[in-house]
């Protein structure tokens, strides 16, 4: 089992790309199942299934921040549901789904890989990283109006012997130069 990511015309993206873009229609899904209730069983179910399909795609795509903004999306969620609702019952019947779905999800659905990549944090403690953003900073040396091209940041460190550089801001920056990153930030 591999991370899910984006690989198109031959420029590879960060798995962070592809939960970056599921993680905004989950706490949409969540926010309209919990707060705007529709009375429509089927939109009910409807929501709840695709809710389920894209928090197991969130999931796989490995990434921890999309984890923890999913965590943290789905908490401020439940806490203005709490404040909303006066039904008890409503509200510990719906904590309870939304655990024992996840739970379920984390044990049975993803492979172990995925799990402990979420609770495995040793990885890093050399701080690779910032080795990584350095080396990427190279290719913006080079390049720095400009840019060095689409993927160039990522291409320059994997043809180095090293990795993606986990970073997007610099991906830009490398990639589109100062004029691409200032055209980003004005957005």
């Amino acid at each position: 089992w591999k991370r899910y990511s984006v690989y198109y015309m031959g420029v590879y993206k960060d798995p962070n790309y592809v939960s970056a873009f599921i993680v905004p229609a989950v706490a949409v899904l969540l926010y309209k199942l919990l707060i705007t209730k529709s009375g429509n069983t089927f939109r009910t179910i409807l929501y709840s299934v695709c809710c389920l399909i894209l928090i197991v795609g969130v999931l796989a795509t490995g990434s921890r921040a999309a984890f923890l903004t999913l965590l943290l999306a789905t908490i401020i969620i439940l806490f203005y549901f709490i404040i909303i609702t006066s039904n008890k019952v409503l509200k510990f019947y719906t904590i309870g789904v939304l655990f024992l779905s996840v739970s379920f999800i984390l044990i049975f659905v993803l492979p172990d890989f995925t799990v402990s990549r979420f609770l495995d944090f040793t990885k890093y403690a050399d701080n690779i990283r910032i080795v990584y953003w350095i080396n990427g900073l190279k290719v913006f040396l080079e390049n720095p109006i400009l840019g060095g091209g689409l993927g160039a940041a990522s291409t320059y460190l994997i043809n180095n012997g090293l990795s993606y550089s986990h970073n997007v801001f610099l991906d830009i920056l490398c990639g589109q130069g100062i004029i691409g990153f200032v055209l980003l930030m004005i957005m």
